[in-house]
């Protein structure tokens, strides 16, 4: 009865079993340890060697990121900020003062155009740094919580209104110029300057204020 089958089941693997088909390991057979199967998870939650896993972040880690460049943009807009009052503040006096001095009008024009240049491209640094705060302020909104949320959402504020602020100013002084004449021009002048400082301290307080804010509720969440 075992014709053509040959000697105890010939034809079929040891012990009467099919052998596996070329390229596969039979079944039953472990893999080296170390070593998962191709196209398989090693374990539950692990990745196959020789793969990345992927990298997620928790909200508040995020914020927690966001919260160290608040901080450093924060006080880069008020320095450059500060940095233009300068610039602008020490032009008009060099101006000013060669003006008077020497008589020439020339020099004085000069000094007051490099001092303009010079204001406006710290102007257009701040502009670039206050959008970049603005950005991640409102990151900050979207993911965090409580007084990180609040924090952020004093420094939108404060850059929106600042910059609306300033232009109110603006505009109130041009007109009082316009129908009060030149004659009024230094008063309105003064008044306009002392004006546009307290708009600014307002502003960067409520800057820093913000940036603080955030950076406590993580310091409390680490």
């Amino acid at each position: 009865m075992t014709q053509g089958y040959g000697s105890q089941g010939q034809g079929y693997g040891s012990q009467g079993q099919e052998p596996a088909p070329q390229g596969q390991a039979p079944q039953g057979q472990w893999v080296p340890q170390g070593q998962a199967p191709q196209g398989q998870w090693a374990q539950p939650g692990q990745a196959p060697q020789g793969q990345w896993a992927p990298v997620t972040r928790s909200p508040q880690e995020k914020v927690a990121a966001y919260a160290k460049w608040i901080l450093i943009l924060t006080i880069a807009v008020v320095a450059v900020r500060a940095l233009v009052d300068i610039i602008g503040f020490s032009t008009g006096f060099a101006a000013g003062a060669i003006g008077a001095s020497s008589g020439d009008s020339d020099a004085a024009l000069v000094t007051a155009g490099i001092g303009g240049i010079l204001a406006l491209l710290a102007l257009a640094v701040n502009g670039i740094l206050s959008i970049a705060l603005l950005v991640l302020a409102i990151m900050t909104i979207v993911q965090g919580t409580g007084r990180g949320r609040t924090g952020a959402i004093v420094i939108v504020a404060a850059l929106l209104l600042g910059v609306v602020a300033s232009w109110i100013l603006r505009i109130i002084t041009q007109v009082i110029v316009a129908n009060a004449g030149y004659d009024a021009y230094t008063a309105v002048a003064i008044i306009s300057a002392v004006l546009e400082a307290l708009r600014w301290l307002v502003i960067c307080g409520a800057l820093l204020a913000g940036a603080i804010m955030i950076r406590r509720w993580v310091a409390q969440r680490a």
